[in-house]
């Protein structure tokens, strides 16, 4: 009996740990560009995630047009679906902090149904 009681627990702690896991995989790491900023024209976002920190830059014909800093999490909703939630550092960027959509897949992530693949 105590055998058994003993492999329950082990596989109950193993099952836990893959799930702990599983979960760290859906944050961002690197450089991720909007399809648009891929093209010939060079116009759309640009997001550089680091940690917990994050940058956005968007971009108009090649040039920089706005870019911003602050941080993120991404978390499960009720629904049991990703969100990422943003939090910008200037009151300027208050508009642009919230939660969004998200989705993790192998060279690229979606953010509010925008696709941004990952370049570095």
């Amino acid at each position: 009996m105590k055998k058994i009681v003993s492999l329950t627990l082990v596989c109950v702690m193993l099952l836990c740990s893959v799930f702990v896991l599983a979960s760290c995989g859906n944050k961002p790491s690197g450089k991720y560009e909007s399809e648009g900023y891929q093209s010939v024209i060079k116009t759309g976002g640009v997001y550089e995630f680091s940690g917990s920190k994050v940058t956005y830059t968007l971009y108009a014909g090649g040039v920089e047009s706005y870019s911003t800093e602050g941080t993120y999490k991404v978390a499960e909703n009720a629904a049991g679906e990703l969100e990422i939630a943003f939090t910008y550092e200037t009151e300027e960027d208050d508009a642009k902090s919230g939660t969004f959509s998200y989705e993790k897949g192998e060279d690229f992530i979606k953010i509010s149904g925008i696709k941004y693949i990952k370049v570095d």
